[in-house]
């Protein structure tokens, strides 16, 4: 029910990444007890991989945007599928990732996650 596993699965190779900005966060970011759920969530994503002959790289940072563009770099990435998060942050970051990955050739494609309306 994810599209950017979906998407990604038409490729070769997938490099499944988390990465964590926590100061990027903003207001609405995650925090507390909701930081122990989501750490239960990417260890049974990663489980899942594993499976399935892959590993989920988490790497937390100050600067997602140059984060995933070193990513891009070292795994040989053309293509980050993404899901969109509808916060006022995360329209800005996304925009900044979308500028700074296509002048290094690289395609971010915004997918919808499984919310049930989109609050836009």
């Amino acid at each position: 029910d994810n599209r950017c596993v979906e998407y990604g699965s038409f490729h070769s190779t997938v490099v499944p990444a988390f990465l964590w900005g926590q100061k990027e966060q903003g207001r609405w970011g995650v925090r507390g007890a909701m930081e122990v759920i989501l750490k239960d969530a990417l260890t049974s994503l990663d489980e899942s991989l594993k499976d399935n002959g892959m590993q989920l790289i988490c790497r937390s940072t100050d600067d997602s945007t140059k984060e995933l563009l070193d990513l891009c770099k070292e795994t040989g990435a053309s293509v980050v599928y993404c899901n969109i998060e509808h916060t006022p942050e995360d329209r800005a970051r996304l925009e900044q990732r979308s500028q700074v990955l296509s002048k290094s050739g690289i395609t971010l494609v915004r997918c919808n996650s499984s919310l049930l309306y989109n609050p836009a």
